[in-house]
């Protein structure tokens, strides 16, 4: 019981950017492994089919939770491991500007809004047999969606010096654009939607993010400085009881910032 306790509040440790790692990466090493016993046993039992997205309306009725499953599914490792880096790097940046529901959330809808975009270009233009997999309009979402929340957010990047995060997102895209295969229009069209829908959600939320921004800067230093120490004190008693590694990322970085904030 108490060792189901202790998973329990780890799993509610982990971030949103990392839970989705793991979701990615676990459905790969199993079409890894089911792709193994096929190839020992002849067995006809395909698990991609049953998480790809089907191109074509018909077979989305047929199979409607592929909706989802198809934003978490790679059977390629590069392609896996690419869009996880985009993932973390973007995502431990947005996230400090948003909630953990929120971001999960608009990995979801960037996903929907990609598939929403294959559908209706296969519709349009009959583009493949075979269904669409990965995680790249979520990601291109999500990326799209930092860089208009957070345009003037700088990064420190090596050999190049100071950029802004607008410039970075612009640059990922056009190459994304520039070295995507004319003729896979079905996967062009998803990160189109994936980027649109970031880029849209991001908009609609900006006004909320202002009130808020403005609401922490017309608070009082005194109150500010009461509000620091009651962070800074729960993160230290939750380092006291279960350790410093018990913190995530985030955590740390707050605690670090809190520490000189309150020197």
């Amino acid at each position: 019981m108490a060792t189901n306790i202790k998973i329990n509040n780890r799993i509610k440790r982990l971030s949103a950017v990392t839970l989705l790692i793991v979701a990615n990466v676990a459905v790969c090493l199993m079409l890894g492994v089911n792709a193994l016993l096929t190839s020992i046993t002849d067995a006809g039992f395909n698990l991609l089919y049953w998480l790809e997205l089907p191109p074509t309306f018909a077979g989305l009725s047929h199979r409607p939770w592929t909706l989802l499953t198809y934003m978490v599914t790679h059977y390629n490792v590069v392609h896996l491991l690419f869009n996880m880096l985009w993932l973390y790097w973007f995502g431990i940046i947005l996230r400090d500007f948003t909630t953990e529901r929120n971001f999960v959330w608009l990995y979801v809808i960037c996903g929907v809004g990609g598939a929403a975009a294959y559908l209706a270009t296969s519709t349009l233009v009959p583009i493949a047999t075979a269904g669409l997999v990965g995680a790249s309009a979520s990601v291109f979402g999500i990326i799209a969606a930092t860089a208009v929340r957070i345009p003037n957010y700088r990064l420190n990047l090596w050999l190049i010096g100071t950029v802004k995060i607008k410039w970075i997102a612009l640059i990922i895209v056009g190459l994304m654009l520039l070295t995507t295969n004319p003729t896979n229009i079905g996967s062009l069209a998803a990160h189109v939607g994936g980027i649109v829908s970031g880029a849209a959600c991001a908009l609609a939320s900006k006004p909320r993010w202002h009130t808020k921004a403005n609401k922490c800067r017309a608070t009082s230093p005194t109150i500010d400085r009461a509000e620091a120490e009651r962070r800074l004190d729960e993160l230290l008693k939750r380092v006291k009881k279960s350790g410093f590694a018990s913190l995530s990322d985030r955590d740390k970085m707050r605690l670090i910032e809190l520490s000189k904030k309150l020197k």
